[in-house]
């Protein structure tokens, strides 16, 4: 056989004996998360910023209905409309399905178990 090296060493010891460590780079893992938060706390104002934009008196009647009406919120990126309300609120759902993926994800990865002593 062989003598092995590297990475090899360990990986087969790990395979042969089912002992299994790994870092989970725990510090890093929620450093990550702040930073998403923080990303949507700024986006949240942006869309909030955006509904008061939209309930200003100069806009018009569609843009202020943009709070309470999906569909007239939805349909304003075909209208071309001033407000870029709508692609606001995607970027916040594509940024919200990425943060909750990560808490699941990285919640998994801690309940991994622990190297034996």
């Amino acid at each position: 056989m062989a003598t092995s090296t590297g990475y090899q060493m360990p990986a087969s010891f790990m395979v042969q004996e089912r002992y299994g460590f790994y870092r989970q780079f725990q510090e890093l893992a929620c450093e990550d998360l702040f930073n998403r938060q923080s990303e949507l706390v700024h986006l949240e104002q942006d869309v909030r910023h955006l509904l008061k934009q939209d309930q200003s008196s100069g806009s018009a009647k569609e843009e202020k209905m943009h709070g309470f009406d999906w569909k007239r919120l939805s349909a304003s990126a075909q209208r071309r409309s001033k407000s870029n309300h709508w692609a606001k609120r995607l970027e916040i759902r594509d940024k919200i399905k990425e943060y909750y993926q990560s808490i699941l994800l990285y919640r998994k990865v801690f309940s991994l178990p622990h190297p034996k002593e």
